[in-house]
């Protein structure tokens, strides 16, 4: 049996744009797999189920096996490091309701581009930036998400995604009204009748 790849238009396209050894390099994988069934390859489900992920450094092979031994390659993507397509099919999947927010806080990342906040307005969501230079204010955020993790997370854990939204917000009121901070004089964010 002869072996042979088919790769989708968008795809083919892909690979012309990819330099020449990292090409080789997925060239190489794919055609191991085929002949040995070696390389990190897993079963896909959900709306690619039938389908395959091949993993090669930072790049991902999206593939189905055709009848005959072909090999359909229907994607190829770098995930090392996300781009701003990968930040807007998170934020799809995030705010899924709009409404419910009404800020995102981004750094100055190049990931967080014009399309990126085109669909956080869509949303309905306002984008704000923090400061140049200013590291620190991201250093707020990730305490928050750090103590989150540490005071709730590691104690309790969710049984779906509704139970964890409820969790959170649970946990944003009790900061916001029950626990004092040394910074406010003792007093809680919102202040509390004694």
């Amino acid at each position: 049996m002869k072996l042979s790849f088919v790769w989708a238009s968008s795809t083919r396209d892909e690979l012309r744009r990819l330099d020449r050894e990292t090409g080789m390099r997925i060239l190489l994988a794919l055609t191991r797999y085929a002949e040995t069934g070696e390389g990190d390859v897993k079963a896909l489900e959900g709306k690619f189920t039938g389908a395959h992920r091949l993993r090669v450094g930072d790049w991902r092979v999206r593939f189905k096996r055709m009848q005959g031994g072909a090999i359909l390659i229907l994607a190829v993507k770098n995930h090392g490091h996300p781009a701003s397509e990968w930040v807007v099919q998170q934020l799809r999947e995030a705010f899924p309701d709009s409404g419910q927010y009404s800020y995102v806080i981004l750094d100055r990342d190049t990931k967080f581009d014009a399309q990126v906040l085109n669909v956080l307005r869509s949303i309905g969501l306002t984008p704000k930036r923090t400061s140049r230079q200013s590291p620190w204010q991201n250093g707020v955020a990730e305490r928050w998400v750090g103590s989150a993790r540490r005071e709730l997370l590691d104690l309790v854990i969710p049984l779906n995604e509704q139970h964890l939204r409820r969790l959170i917000r649970d946990h944003v009121c009790y900061n916001h009204t029950d626990r004092t901070r040394d910074g406010l004089g003792k007093e809680t964010p919102n202040g509390r009748g004694v």
